[in-house]
């Protein structure tokens, strides 16, 4: 009886989950959507234009969230390699392949399960040197291509692309 106790303690202060979360995760097919979002997912509509916020030190940025299955969320703390959550990759991209923006996100926990998650608020900068050059109108919204790219601690990939308008 006095070594039950300690036992259950432990387990419980760990959050031992006898189910393998890889495994559980596998049972969905591995998909991400990519919206907008810093609080609450939102759907991007086709060739819409991504609503950029302007930071206190001069630099712009736009808050991307996402939704995805069969990506394992992760845990909160706990130290084991297959319990972290996933990272997060956000590109914006001029169709001639310049990089106008880069974002990503490690250590949230999404919303959800491997059924359906949800995570929020994974800010892409946009770069300023890129985005700006002679031949650029300001005033005008840039098409560009928004790439958000998901790997979880199992090695799961998944990933979306959207052609959308920016503007500084």
């Amino acid at each position: 009886m006095s070594r039950v106790l300690p036992a259950l303690l432990f387990v419980s202060a760990f959050g031992c989950n006898p189910e393998d979360p890889c495994e559980a995760a596998s049972l969905y097919e591995p998909t991400v959507w990519v919206g907008l979002g810093a609080r609450e997912y939102a759907d991007i509509d086709p060739a819409s234009e991504l609503p950029s916020e302007r930071g206190m030190q001069g630099g712009s940025h736009v808050e991307v969230a996402a939704q995805m299955t069969g990506i394992h969320p992760g845990r909160r703390l706990s130290n084991q390699p297959e319990a972290q959550p996933p990272t997060f990759i956000a590109t914006l991209t001029s169709p001639d392949g310049i990089e106008l923006g880069y974002g990503s996100l490690t250590g949230q926990v999404p919303q959800g399960d491997a059924s359906l998650s949800e995570m929020t608020g994974i800010r892409l900068f946009l770069d300023g040197a890129n985005f700006f050059d002679s031949t650029t109108d300001v005033t005008e919204p840039r098409l560009a291509t928004l790439l958000l790219e998901v790997q979880d601690a199992c090695g799961v990939q998944a990933s979306d692309e959207r052609e959308v308008y920016v503007a500084w």
